[in-house]
């Protein structure tokens, strides 16, 4: 009697289970809370309230514009409802509820002159339970109450005046605040520099060059294993960039993923993808750290997506390479050394993987946004000039094999005479990858399976959202921009927005959002600037 009661409870709650799984998982609130999500950097979150079932009928629920203009590529951080972001082109922080958009509070540092190495670009902010921490383009790191936005602390990383630089998100993890440095091709040696988060006191540095050598930047956020405290960082080419006769050797550890030992700063092991390097193929995407089976045993490693074209897969302890994967951009010509006359090669050196990569455990596959663009290189110029048009891409790679399973190529980006610095990447969850379009501004959904395209959302600018706070400048030279057009007789340009932003999602009150930023890459005379846009299903 015992045996058909337990058999029919059985039954019952396996049919129960078949009526309940095609139901769709209540989403709970969730926060984005860091660079890349979580310290693995895999972008990669367990929400399910939008799936590809429905991702078709994401409407925009709400956007936030600036009123000013910069290469967006901030990620937004989301913690217990509010929304941070960094605002180009003078970092501006803003914080605002994440459900509708207002404005809580903002803060805009008044910065120093600097020797920019690559533009007026911030990746964003670092938040932990009391404070926001944002590293400028004045090369400081500065401390935000959290609730009001007011200066706690600051610390000058370097002399900015030296081209010293920070362009990166910072890391905060375990009561210390980690930040790189930007500036590596006009000369500056890099380094990573971890930070007392209550009072901003140094605690360590670590060059990824000799102090007489420059190169090595690091800029972009590392990766954490907790459980090894081991930090995951990507290093820059060294410089000069052609003419590598002033620096012979090996050039470490330029163009390398290193791990760290995150109390000391100590070097743990290195990994050098391109030694001596004369092309620009710096280790510049950020590293993710993910599980991958090797001759049938499943490992702990950590990839990397190269200018190069390949991924890399690394042991995690030990820095030995798993697996290298198949190439995701064309190769022509590689590692051909500049000459007098000069050398076409590909990928160019601002090809490539640049932005951050995307992890699907369940899959098992990583999803990559490069660049596909030739280079010309002699020993005449400093640095090498990119040829010809250039083109996008996001692929997904299996990591247990490094094979391509799907790639999904997007409109040209056109000649870009002073090369590029692609930083889109992709979010995931388990059945989509979301991923914004740098030359057309079009934000994307595919099928993370088979890479169908699943939805799509034409950003646009001249449409002002909530926020905007246009001032007397801005007005003055959106008017100039119109008298210019009026006085040549030249048609005004179509408002054009391109993404440089990496998507994320993030759940309010039991409602999952997809956010990612838009700039107006040129002035067409209107005052909306650069926007932050918000999507979620209907309710």
């Amino acid at each position: 009697m015992r045996r058909r009661t337990a058999r029919a409870l059985l039954a019952c709650a396996a049919a129960l289970g078949c009526m309940l799984a095609p139901l769709p998982l209540k989403a709970v609130d969730g926060d984005w809370p860091s660079f890349g999500y979580d310290y693995a950097n895999s972008r990669h979150v367990p929400f399910h309230q939008i799936d590809a079932h429905n991702v078709s009928s994401l409407r925009l629920t709400w956007k936030f514009s600036s009123g000013t203009y910069g290469k967006f590529e901030a990620t937004p951080v989301v913690r217990d409802g509010v929304l941070y972001v960094v605002m180009p082109p003078d970092d501006t922080v803003v914080a605002l509820d994440a459900a509708n958009g207002q404005v809580k509070w903002r803060y805009t540092p008044v910065l120093s002159p600097v020797k920019l190495c690559c533009g007026p670009v911030n990746r964003g902010v670092a938040v932990d339970r009391e404070h926001v921490y944002v590293a400028t383009l004045d090369a400081r790191l500065i401390a935000l109450e959290r609730r009001t936005g007011a200066v706690a602390w600051e610390a000058t990383v370097a002399p900015p005046a030296e081209g010293y630089s920070e362009t990166m998100a910072p890391l905060a993890w375990n009561g210390l605040v980690v930040v790189g440095i930007s500036g590596g091709d006009v000369g500056i040696g890099g380094f990573l520099t971890a930070y007392a988060a209550h009072d901003g006191k140094r605690l360590w540095r670590w060059y990824s060059v000799p102090h007489a050598n420059g190169g090595g930047a690091i800029w972009m956020t590392p990766a954490v294993d907790k459980r090894r405290a081991t930090l995951y960082a990507g290093t820059g080419n060294p410089f000069p960039m052609v003419d590598d006769r002033q620096r012979p050797g090996a050039n470490l550890y330029s163009d390398s993923i290193v791990a760290l030992d995150a109390r000391r700063g100590t070097l743990r092991w290195y990994f050098q993808e391109v030694a001596d390097d004369q092309w620009n193929y710096d280790a510049t995407s950020p590293p993710v750290l993910v599980d991958a089976v090797v001759h049938g045993r499943r490992m702990d490693a950590v990839a990397q997506a190269g200018k190069t074209g390949w991924l890399y897969v690394l042991d995690r302890d030990r820095g030995r390479l798993l697996r290298r994967s198949e190439a995701f951009v064309h190769q022509h010509n590689m590692f051909a050394r500049p000459t007098e006359q000069g050398v076409y090669a590909s990928p160019a050196g601002g090809a490539g993987a640049i932005a951050p990569i995307a992890w699907n455990p369940r899959l098992g596959r990583v999803f990559v946004t490069a660049v596909d663009q030739i280079h010309f290189a002699r020993l005449a110029d400093p640095y090498w000039r990119p040829a010809g048009e250039a083109t996008q891409s996001v692929t997904a790679i299996d990591v247990n094999s490094g094979r391509l399973v799907w790639r999904r190529q997007f409109p040209p980006l056109g000649t870009i005479d002073g090369g590029l610095n692609s930083t889109n990447g992709p979010l995931a969850t388990d059945e989509l990858v979301f991923v914004g379009e740098e030359s057309t501004g079009r934000l994307d959904a595919f099928d993370a399976r088979n890479g169908d395209l699943l939805w799509q959302f034409q950003t646009t600018a001249g449409e002002p959202g909530a926020g905007v706070d246009v001032g007397f400048w801005t007005k003055l030279r959106d008017l100039l921009a119109s008298w210019k057009h009026a006085l040549l007789r030249q048609p005004r340009p179509a408002p054009a927005s391109h993404i440089h932003d990496s998507p994320i999602t993030y759940v309010v009150g039991g409602t999952q959002y997809v956010a990612v930023g838009g700039d107006a890459f040129y002035r067409t005379g209107d005052s909306s600037g650069d926007t932050l846009y918000v999507f979620a299903l209907p309710r």
